[in-house]
């Protein structure tokens, strides 16, 4: 009996040490288990990343790579009205309002309330320096070429001499402003005035530097320099708002004419650049319900329509007319075709203001070497942006007379801005047995 109940005891204990075994050895083990597993796991998860970046580094891509926006670059400009300035605390001008039909094409958040204001030289140096920045209105030019990425043109204006009326100061040449030595003539530092005289070798030591157009204003008033070098139109605007006697004054030289544009920081990346072409190219061309361009009634809201310094020659004109009416009569598909292809001769690529189109006389726009966004429009009783139905009698005047001309404003492709333009018309049966209105024009000269 006794021996029994030792066994019994011993099967007991050896039961009991299982069960704890059990009970502490189980999680123990699932744990290590379980953390083999984890490490493993991450070491497979490290090795795919790895793997992941490597291959992105070949393909010239990084993980975090995140494409620029508009809503992305600072915009910096300074007062040069009427292309920009600041108006009863509210900044305008014709490159400010062009900028903002620009970023509703791009559908952007960002607006002319986002630009910030600066004299001409932090404006300048800071887009020199600093990435996703912006600078307008800036004159493009072969010394600054390099320096930006461009974005235009927007306009083209006029750099002037300017001098009191009874300084008897006369200059007819650059070989008058190189020797007149003693000649003091006041730049706003870094701007296109100053790189121009000094490309005309006019002396370094003539030329007075201020950071902005006011200081030189009060100088020029005060008899502390003999000229002033600058933009004619904010010349003239700012003469009248601080000169103690703005009728004093008058251009005595013209430096030349520079097209407008918006300048980049270098390091923007192209398809951006691309981007605010396309959009600046469609505030341009396309014409509204009135057959006006958003960028013509800007243009017009602020300036006057202007003469062309150069134009292409009438000779030029009447050949291209010629040319594409016989184009039509022999084939008249084939020209359409080629027309609004933009290719020679039916767009020049020595005159960019020398191109062709067509109505048909009804007025629909046929064929358009320069907008492809005309085309199949009809254009019955729209006008240019005074008001003119120019096209409406084009074709009436084509359809009683044959040929002849008409007068009007429009846009100049080669340097933006508004024009008086003369377009030649011709009516030219077509070989699919219709009458179609040939036309080709130039801008009028000064």
């Amino acid at each position: 009996m006794g021996k029994k109940k030792n066994n019994s005891w011993l099967w007991k204990a050896l039961i009991i040490i299982g069960i704890v075994i059990l009970v502490l050895g189980v999680p123990l083990i699932m744990n290590a288990v379980q953390k083999s597993s984890i490490k493993k796991g991450m070491e497979t998860k490290g090795n795919n990343l790895l793997n992941d970046a490597a291959n992105n580094s070949n393909t010239g891509s990084t993980l975090l790579s995140v494409a620029l926006t508009p809503d992305d670059l600072t915009y910096m400009t300074e007062e040069y009205p009427p292309f920009n300035y600041v108006d009863d605390y509210k900044l305008k001008g014709i490159s400010v309002d062009v900028l903002d039909a620009m970023f509703l094409k791009m559908n952007a958040s960002v607006s002319s309330k986002n630009v910030q204001v600066f004299d001409w030289t932090n404006a300048y140096n800071n887009v020199l320096r600093n990435k996703q920045t912006v600078i307008f209105s800036i004159a493009r030019s072969s010394a600054r070429e390099n320096l930006f990425k461009w974005v235009g043109p927007v306009v083209q204006f006029n750099d002037v001499i300017i001098a009191k009326k009874d300084s008897g100061l006369s200059i007819s040449s650059e070989n008058d402003l190189k020797n007149m030595k003693n000649l003091r003539i006041g730049v706003v530092q870094d701007d296109f005035s100053e790189t121009a005289l000094l490309n005309m070798d006019v002396p370094n030591e003539s030329l007075i530097r201020q950071k902005n157009l006011t200081s030189l204003i009060q100088m020029l008033d005060a008899g502390e320099i003999d000229a002033l070098g600058y933009g004619e139109l904010p010349a003239k605007y700012f003469i009248k708002k601080v000169s103690t006697n703005s009728n004093q004054y008058e251009v005595v030289y013209e430096l030349g004419n520079h097209d407008i544009y918006y300048g980049f920081n270098n390091e923007t990346p192209d398809y951006l650049i691309s981007q605010f072409q396309t959009a600046l190219d469609k505030v341009k061309k396309e014409k509204d319900a009135t057959g006006v361009s958003e960028y013509e009634k800007i243009v017009y809201k602020y300036d006057e329509p202007k003469c062309a310094l150069k134009t292409t020659s009438i000779i030029d004109v009447f050949s291209l007319i010629d040319l594409t009416a016989a184009n039509i009569a022999n084939d008249t598909n084939k020209t359409f075709k080629d027309i609004n292809a933009g290719v020679e001769p039916y767009k020049s690529t020595t005159n960019k203001d020398l191109y062709v189109f067509v109505y048909n006389t009804n007025i629909t726009m046929m064929a358009h070497a320069d907008n492809k966004l005309m085309i199949g429009v009809n254009y019955r009783d729209k006008t240019d942006v005074t008001g003119k139905k120019f096209r409406n009698l084009i074709v009436e005047g084509a359809i009683k007379k044959g040929e002849g001309s008409e007068q009007y404003v429009y846009i100049n492709p080669a340097y933006g801005g508004l024009y008086f333009k003369t377009t030649y018309y011709k009516l030219v049966n077509g070989s699919d047995g219709n009458s179609y209105v040939v036309c080709a024009g130039n801008y009028k000269l000064c």
